[in-house]
């Protein structure tokens, strides 16, 4: 967040003032000095009050921000203009306060009220005046809320101690809300749950390893082949396998050449039961002739 221009009016010890920033562009790094009371401190709670509608610290109520010079008739205002992120913004306030009546005589106490107006390319394109919409967007802007402006950008008086003693939880959410680092978080939590998921499918599939090995009916294996390591047994088990498959390729061929024998075989067998049966045929007709020939009359002369 880069301030521009604050205007504070009757506000602590400024009646009608205009800090613009935008005069100290050419140096790096400047100091704000005075003497005690002087209203160094005011400044940043100007500017913490026009983001936020409080003060730096919590003990001070905004109503008390008010200058206790201002008349009833000058209404305590802090405007800032800023930028974030090649935006710019501009946001006023008015705190909670007592001022004398619009109509009639007499006081009215006039509760806190403000704007805060969106900017492209030098045009107002948006405008909120909802204080609660206010707090709301200009903490979505900055990606901090009051308590974390102060502490990490503020830093007033000292609390840069506190800072550095935040525990590291705290000082890891608000440098992950300040660098915006909260997709990576997720996509690390993504990786941490995916890692955890595979560990557990890896253990199942060496357990169901494990249990298939302990399974084996092992053939010629070592006397030692349960406590071998998984890669032992595999590479064991694949050799067992290759010698089991050239087995049984050369009892296959076997097969097949005594198939083709009895193939063989059986053809002569045909052959020679074909064979047999026209020589029984044979043998019944010749005796058949041979019954017939002795039935047969002589045939005489008469």
């Amino acid at each position: 967040m880069k301030p521009l221009k604050l205007h504070m009016q009757n506000f602590g010890p400024y009646e009608d003032e205009t800090i613009d920033f935008t005069q100290l562009e050419q140096s790096p790094v400047f100091l704000i000095f005075g003497n005690t009371g002087s209203g160094k401190t005011t400044i940043f709670d100007a500017i913490t009050f026009a983001l936020f509608g409080d003060g730096i610290t919590k003990d001070r109520d905004p109503e008390s921000l008010r200058s206790d010079f201002a008349d009833f008739d000058s209404p305590t205002e802090v405007d800032l203009t800023f930028e974030h992120q090649g935006k710019q913004y501009e946001i006023t306030r008015q705190p909670k306060q007592t001022l004398n009546r619009q109509r009639g005589d007499g006081q009215k106490v006039y509760e806190a009220k403000g704007k805060l107006s969106f900017f492209k390319n030098g045009e107002k394109v948006n405008e909120i005046s909802r204080i609660s919409e206010i707090t709301a967007n200009v903490e979505k802007i900055l990606q901090l809320n009051r308590q974390q402006f102060v502490q990490i950008v503020l830093l007033p008086q000292g609390d840069f101690r506190k800072f550095l003693a935040a525990s590291s939880s705290d000082k890891e959410t608000l440098l992950r809300n300040i660098f915006h680092t909260d997709i990576y978080r997720r996509w690390s939590d993504a990786l941490a749950t995916q890692l955890r998921e595979m560990n557990a499918d890896s253990k199942q599939w060496q357990q169901a390893i494990a249990d298939n090995l302990a399974s084996i009916n092992w053939v010629a294996a070592p006397a030692d082949i349960q406590k071998q390591s998984t890669e032992k047994q595999i590479g064991t088990l694949k050799a067992q396998q290759k010698t089991a498959k050239d087995d049984l390729n050369a009892l296959a061929e076997k097969i097949t050449g005594l198939q083709a024998k009895i193939t063989s075989q059986s053809s002569k067998i045909d052959a020679e039961t074909q064979m047999n049966t026209q020589i029984h045929e044979l043998a019944h007709k010749q005796q058949e002739l041979v019954t017939l020939t002795a039935k047969k009359k002589p045939i005489t002369k008469s």
